[in-house]
């Protein structure tokens, strides 16, 4: 279990840290072929990407509260589990799956707003981007 801790918290970070490479959150020197201003965006794309922006936060936001409810919800399932006289599998196997389910939706979250970033993007800030950014991040 205290594995399991680790790489969900490893993969918290990385999410954080892939969200900001991604809106340009990130400073230009830690990430330059990421930068957004390379893109050269127009008023409007750069009106709808402030859009983006905060809708994602709104959602990150409401994650996190969600993930904070959770963790004293699943702190509470883990003792269940381990206090029981046998291990019971089917209840261990619930446990996973209701820890992970907050993990993929926070994933979907993420893949929402690269979707609705790419959507923003002429073909030729596409082009750039997977070039410059994309390929070197995933």
């Amino acid at each position: 279990m205290v594995k399991l801790a680790f790489y969900l918290k490893l993969f918290s970070c990385l999410f954080i840290a892939a969200m900001a490479t991604l809106f340009n959150m990130a400073s230009a020197a830690e990430t330059p072929s990421c930068d957004v201003r390379r893109l050269n965006l127009s008023e409007l794309q750069k009106s709808r990407l402030h859009y983006v922006r905060t809708r994602y936060r709104n959602g990150v936001l409401a994650s996190v509260n969600q993930d904070a409810f959770n963790k004293n919800k699943e702190l509470k399932q883990m003792t269940e589990l381990l206090s029981q006289p046998v291990f019971d599998e089917e209840l261990a196997r619930q446990y996973v799956l209701n820890t992970y389910e907050q993990r993929i939706q926070i994933r979907v979250q993420e893949l929402e707003g690269q979707y609705d970033f790419w959507q923003i993007l002429n073909p030729k800030q596409r082009q750039y981007w997977m070039n410059s950014c994309l390929k070197n991040s995933y």
